[in-house]
């Protein structure tokens, strides 16, 4: 796989933002798929996701999410890199840094620079919320069982960390071919 330099930089600042959320929950071999592996038709797909207290849920995503939440600039830099930005209905918890997509970031529908409310979240009526882990509180934006009981799938960036790749994290917000 060719990796353009702009993957490898946003790829280490997701590594770096995950390092400075204090992610407390001992890293864990890769997560199991069980869905089709294709790019393309590959729903549903079931991961074993972890929670920021380190409890294992599982999330299926039944279909490529159409409304997405993103929690966190160096995730929405991924979603704009991926080529998927015009699936993303709200972000939050943007920190501003340099981005080489400032002006893209700046296009998004901004819910809150901060940590935006579970309200906030639900108004945007979202099918998917993509989130550092460390917000999976219930006094932050509420916890996995919170979203899934309103068909809200939830995906935490700590997931990303060990033995995936930037291929599968593309995987699994879209039914096309990833870049």
């Amino acid at each position: 796989m060719n990796v353009s330099p702009i993957r490898v930089c946003t790829a280490l600042a997701v590594g770096a933002a995950l390092l400075l959320c204090g992610c407390s929950a001992p890293a864990e071999p890769a997560p199991a798929r069980t869905g089709a592996a294709a790019p393309s038709g590959h729903y549903p797909v079931t991961l074993d996701v972890v929670d920021d207290e380190g409890k294992k849920l599982t999330q299926t995503v039944e279909k490529s999410p159409g409304r997405v939440v993103v929690i966190g600039q160096a995730l929405a830099e991924l979603v704009i890199e991926f080529g998927l930005e015009d699936r993303i209905v709200g972000v939050g918890y943007l920190d501003n840094s340099y981005s080489a997509y400032a002006d893209r970031i700046k296009k998004l529908p901004k819910i809150s620079d901060q940590l935006p409310s579970k309200e906030a979240i639900l108004e945007r009526r979202p099918d998917l919320v993509l989130t550092m882990s460390f917000a999976l509180k219930a006094d932050k934006i509420g916890e996995v069982p919170f979203w899934n009981t309103r068909g809200v799938e939830v995906l935490p960036a700590v997931n990303y960390t060990v033995g995936r790749d930037l291929d599968s994290y593309c995987e699994d917000l879209s039914s096309e071919e990833c870049p």
